[in-house]
């Protein structure tokens, strides 16, 4: 039985794997802040510890979502790189998804685009706040909710499409972000291909008709 994963990479090893030269075991790398080339093995590349992992109320790690990217995205995706690079660029509609989710995949789960996900979060929470904080004020009464709506196109959305949010849902939200800043990338960005999309969300207060846009 293979043991915890721990070691989870944001560039994955099997794509590492492919720019190997033949009987070499180490890359040529160079970083950000590194000006001189140094060796490494794939393995030792582009990983954090527990970088995919959840941690539940009782303490335990959740790692299925690293699980989940090595089974549904890696796997299928990997060798197709191989073939392309191979010269074999005849691909089904399949394997073109394939190949579309590892590249949508590799865009948002590095290090800096996480880091701009769970701000962005943030600061959308915070939007919420400050939307029935000012609704309140103008009309001299409590607001504690918000209707919001999810679109992927620029049309309005569908009176269907609103999702009425209240205050203290907000609240416990940036409460479990100040506890785990992380928590919100890890859980949401891989739940589905659009949530990898330019996604369009609009918040109102109903009663203002104020819009805001926020490009997901």
């Amino acid at each position: 039985m293979r043991g915890i994963p721990r070691r989870h990479h944001f560039v994955t090893k099997a794509y590492l794997d492919v720019f190997l030269e033949p009987n070499e075991k180490l890359l040529y790398c160079y970083g950000r802040k590194r000006p001189e080339a140094f060796r490494a093995a794939p393995e030792n590349l582009a990983n954090i510890r527990d970088y995919h992992s959840v941690r539940r109320q009782d303490g335990s790690l959740d790692f299925s979502l690293e699980t989940r990217i090595e089974q549904e995205i890696e796997t299928p995706g990997i060798p197709l790189i191989r073939r392309l690079s191979a010269g074999k660029t005849n691909l089904d509609t399949g394997q073109r998804l394939s190949l579309a989710k590892l590249i949508g995949l590799q865009n948002v789960r590095v290090p800096y685009e996480r880091d701009f996900i769970d701000k962005q979060n943030r600061e959308i929470l915070a939007g919420y706040l400050a939307d029935m904080d000012e609704d309140a004020r103008r009309r001299g009464v409590p607001v504690n909710e918000i209707d919001i709506a999810i679109s992927v196109t620029d049309k309005e959305p569908r009176p269907g499409e609103w999702v009425r949010v209240r205050r203290e849902y907000v609240e416990a939200q940036l409460e479990a972000i100040r506890d785990d800043p992380e928590r919100f990338s890890r859980e949401n960005f891989f739940k589905s291909p659009r949530s990898w999309q330019n996604t369009t969300q609009e918040r109102s207060g109903r009663s203002t008709g104020r819009v805001a846009q926020v490009a997901l």
